[in-house]
């Protein structure tokens, strides 16, 4: 345990403490849109008559490989421009991607648009983990990067549990339009 004076300098400020809710309430908003797919991909195979493979191709190469393959140069973006900015705009267009994704009547488009849900989340974390470290001490970086990982757990939670109710009661695009305003509304 640290001695009371010790404490009270590695606590950061209450705004600190605001920006880290803020951006983990993004984070799981990335997950959410990041999972949907897998939550309604039965729905979405049924109604566009989808193989497996066409399923596969629109979770993993239209999302999975493209977020993986952004997220270096995201992260020198992040070295040289405004991370806020990165972060906004990341969150405007996978929302909106996302909400377009209701309105898919086709393959090519449910991959197009996933292709950017993939390209604007890979913006998401090199900027947040940069602005974390200047708004709080180095010694309560691993505490608040840990919060903010618990969005992934939390953002999948959300997916599975109320994308899939609504799913149930009111179809994929539904789910899908549910999902994407919350992120436009965040930004």
């Amino acid at each position: 345990s640290l001695p009371k004076e010790q404490a009270k300098k590695i606590i950061s400020s209450p705004y600190a403490w605001l920006v880290l809710g803020l951006l983990t309430l993004i984070y799981i908003s990335s997950f959410v849109d990041r999972q949907i797919i897998a939550v309604l991909a039965p729905q979405i195979q049924d109604q566009l008559s989808l193989s497996n493979f066409q399923v596969g191709i629109l979770y993993g190469t239209a999302f999975s490989f493209i977020y993986a393959i952004c997220g270096i140069p995201m992260g020198r973006l992040a070295d040289l421009y405004s991370r806020k900015l990165m972060i906004v705009a990341g969150l405007v267009i996978w929302s909106l991607m996302t909400l377009v994704s209701g309105f898919a009547t086709s393959l090519s488009v449910l991959i197009v648009a996933r292709f950017f849900v993939g390209i604007s989340e890979s913006a998401l974390s090199p900027a947040v983990y940069s602005l974390l470290s200047d708004y709080f001490k180095p010694e309560q970086l691993g505490t608040v990067c840990s919060i903010y990982a618990a969005g992934i757990f939390a953002g999948i939670g959300v997916a599975f549990l109320g994308c899939g109710a609504i799913a149930q009661v009111c179809g994929w695009r539904t789910a899908l339009m549910a999902v994407g305003l919350p992120g436009l509304l965040i930004a």
